[in-house]
């Protein structure tokens, strides 16, 4: 499901500039101290806020950022596994969610159908009587 949730970010970054991500922060999540405790996150990133995350950085593990905290700088990363929505947010600052974003996030990924099994050839043959 990560790599939906990396295409849905980019997307939704590129579309709105600004985007809140809500998560459940685990042991893979590097937060500052007085937010691993809490249960749900929000973090509001982007490049068009009044002060850019400019090391903004995502792949196919997470997305990480040096955000600050009380004025304070703190590296961040939040693994993909630990998002569980990404909500775009207007030039208001009001997050604006669009039904098939919302679903792509939140519904469980369709597995792969397993490929369809070979035909072997059959080790019994047809005997006639004579």
């Amino acid at each position: 499901m990560s790599l939906r949730k990396e295409a849905l970010f980019d997307m939704t970054l590129e579309h709105y500039g600004v985007v809140d991500v809500h998560f459940a922060p685990s042991d893979k999540c590097v937060l500052p101290e007085h937010l691993r405790d809490q249960k749900m996150l929000t973090l509001r990133l982007g490049r068009a806020l009044p002060v850019p995350v400019k090391d903004l950085f995502f792949d196919g593990d997470g997305f990480s950022a040096t955000l600050s905290f009380n004025r304070v700088p703190r590296s961040v990363f939040v693994p993909w596994e630990s998002v569980v929505g990404i909500v775009g947010c207007t030039d208001a600052g009001r997050p604006e969610v669009s039904v098939a974003w919302e679903r792509a996030c939140h519904e469980p990924e369709k597995s792969q159908p397993a490929p369809a099994p070979t035909k072997r050839g059959s080790h019994l043959r047809l005997v006639k009587p004579n």
